[in-house]
């Protein structure tokens, strides 16, 4: 598969989600009070996942951002977008929230809660296809049969 320049991806973006607000990625800025931290090979992962399927960048990876376009979430998707050069990126406005609000936010945005059904899981999809989704098969609590 040929990887696509970010200008060719972000137009393409547009065009599926055209509801989605794009700003020039320089006036995005990550929350230099950000909680959150990324290993390297996490980091390095949320690249591939990004390149391999950037559309879940408008589904479900738009930056919150504040008044100031503060992200509240999505400060590693933005890192890695900015890496991978794009100039642009999905935000949904949050302007109208307490400053408790978007604390909360911060927060609840990283809870991840829940178990996979292993049954359900591998009869759905195959070992190989999880690890090339870079699934974290640390989170099953049975492993694969």
């Amino acid at each position: 598969m040929a990887i696509k320049k970010p200008a060719q991806v972000i137009k393409e973006l547009k065009a599926f989600q055209p509801g989605c607000e794009w700003l020039p990625i320089d006036e995005v800025h990550e929350d230099p009070d950000n909680q959150r931290f990324i290993s390297e090979e996490d980091f390095e992962s949320l690249k591939l996942s990004i390149t391999n399927f950037p559309e879940m960048m408008v589904l479900k990876g738009q930056g919150v951002i504040d008044a100031n376009n503060v992200l509240q979430s999505s400060n590693q998707r933005h890192r890695a977008c900015k890496e991978l050069g794009w100039k642009e990126f999905p935000v949904i406005r949050a302007a109208s929230l307490s400053p408790e609000k978007l604390q909360e936010l911060k927060v609840k945005d990283n809870l991840h809660s829940g178990t996979w059904d292993t049954d359900k899981l591998f009869k759905d999809w195959d070992l190989e296809s999880l690890k090339d989704w870079n699934f974290n098969m640390g989170l099953l609590e049975v492993r694969a049969p």
